[in-house]
C-alpha cells in the first residue's frame, strides 16, 4: 500500500505542487517549453546570462527546480520503502521451510528489487535536475519546436566562434548537470554494491547477479558523464543540432 501509494505521488504530484511552490502556472510540459524556446531568446537578445539576475528564465528554471526536488523527495522514499520491503523478503526467504513459500518470496524479493531500481533511477535523475536545473529545463526546447531554434541557432554560434557570457553560463551548468550525475552515480554504485554483498551473504543469487549487473551499468554511465562534464561543448553542441528549425 505504501510503495503504491508512493508511485502514484511520483505521478501525481509534483507538477501542482511545484506550482503553488514556486506561484508558477504552466498547465503542462507543452506550455513550459514554449516559455522556455521564447524566454532564452529573450535572455539572448537582451545579453542577459540565462538564470541570472533579470533572466526571463529564472521563472521556468526555478519551477522545474522545485519540479524535481518534489520528486527526489517522493523518490527517496519509495526507494527506502522498496529496500524495507526487499530485505524482509529476504529475511523471510530464510525463515520458509516449504518450497511454495519460498516460491512466494521468490517473486516479492524481484518485485521489491525492480521497485527499488526505478526508485534509484527516479532520485538520481531528479538530485541532477535539483543541482543543474538551467540545463534540466533547456532540454524542453526540442519540444517546443520551431519557436527554439533562435535561441538554439545562437548558443551553437557562440559555442563555435567567441564565447560570450550567456553561452559560458550555459556550458558551465551543463558541464555541472552531468559531473552531478557522475557523483551522484558513484555513490548509488557504491550503495547497490553494498546491497550485492548483502544479497550474497543472504545466499540471493539472483538478486546478487541482477546487482552486480547494475553496478557495471552504473559504472559505465559515471565514465560516459565524467566525459562529457570534462568536455561538454560537443555534447552541448549535439543537443542543440537536435532542436528542430523548422
Amino acid at each position: 500500500m505504501v510503495i503504491a501509494s508512493l508511485l502514484a505521488a511520483i505521478v501525481v504530484v509534483p507538477w501542482p505542487l511545484a506550482s503553488w511552490l514556486a506561484k508558477a502556472d504552466w498547465p503542462g510540459p507543452g506550455s513550459l517549453a514554449h516559455a522556455v524556446a521564447d524566454a532564452l531568446a529573450l535572455d539572448w537578445r537582451s545579453g542577459v546570462v540565462p538564470g541570472g539576475a533579470g533572466s526571463a528564465l529564472d521563472g521556468p528554471t526555478r519551477f522545474w527546480q522545485v519540479f524535481h526536488l518534489v520528486k527526489a523527495l517522493l523518490s527517496i522514499g519509495l526507494l527506502a520503502a522498496g529496500i524495507r520491503a526487499l530485505m524482509r523478503s529476504w529475511t523471510l526467504s530464510a525463515a520458509s521451510g516449504s518450497a511454495a513459500g519460498r516460491l512466494a518470496r521468490w517473486v516479492g524479493s524481484l518485485a521489491a528489487l525492480a521497485c527499488a531500481g526505478v526508485a534509484l533511477l527516479l532520485t538520481v535523475a531528479n538530485l541532477q535536475g535539483v543541482i543543474a536545473p538551467l540545463t534540466s529545463v533547456l532540454g524542453f526546447l526540442p519540444d517546443a519546436g520551431p519557436s527554439a531554434s533562435t535561441g538554439a541557432v545562437a548558443i551553437r554560434g557562440a559555442l563555435a566562434g567567441t564565447p560570450v557570457p550567456a553561452s559560458e553560463a550555459i556550458v558551465t551548468d551543463f558541464a555541472r548537470y552531468h559531473l552531478a550525475l557522475a557523483v551522484i552515480g558513484m555513490l548509488a554504485a557504491l550503495a547497490v554494491a553494498g546491497l550485492a554483498v548483502r544479497a550474497w551473504l543472504c545466499h540471493r543469487t539472483i538478486e546478487c547477479v541482477v546487482l552486480g549487473l547494475a553496478v557495471a551499468s552504473i559504472g559505465v554511465v559515471v565514465a560516459a558523464n565524467i566525459g562529457t562534464g570534462l568536455d561538454p561543448v560537443p555534447a552541448l553542441d549535439a543537443f542543440l543540432a537536435g532542436v528542430p528549425t523548422r
